[in-house]
């Protein structure tokens, strides 16, 4: 039993010292972990109502998924909605001046 603890200990000692990716200079500390950025968003022509009434524009992804942005009642947060493969195929033959990395969505 003392044995799985001491185990458990220094793994858990492990991945908390290799979470700590940074470098030094002077008084400052950078950060040597990359993120992954979510792409870039473009807001459409199109606007999306809601069946209470209320619209939204319409954004598409860098991938070419049409989504709303919508607020949590609960937390205040904006959050994406997205609106599904049919609506997003039908707003990306409406317009003209877009780019799908690869073909993603052609050919149905």
């Amino acid at each position: 039993m003392r044995k799985l603890l001491v185990v458990a200990g220094l793994l858990i000692c492990s991945l908390t010292i290799n979470a700590q990716d940074y470098r030094r200079e002077g008084n400052t500390f950078i950060s040597t972990k990359t993120t992954k950025s979510k792409g870039e968003t473009k807001k459409t022509k199109y606007t999306w109502q809601e069946p209470d009434g209320k619209k939204y524009p319409v954004y598409m992804s860098s991938g070419g998924s049409c989504f709303i942005l919508r607020t949590s009642k609960k937390t205040g947060k904006e959050y994406r909605k997205y609106l599904g493969k049919e609506v997003s195929a039908e707003m990306r033959e409406g317009m003209t001046n877009i780019s799908i990395p690869n073909n993603k969505y052609r050919g149905k």
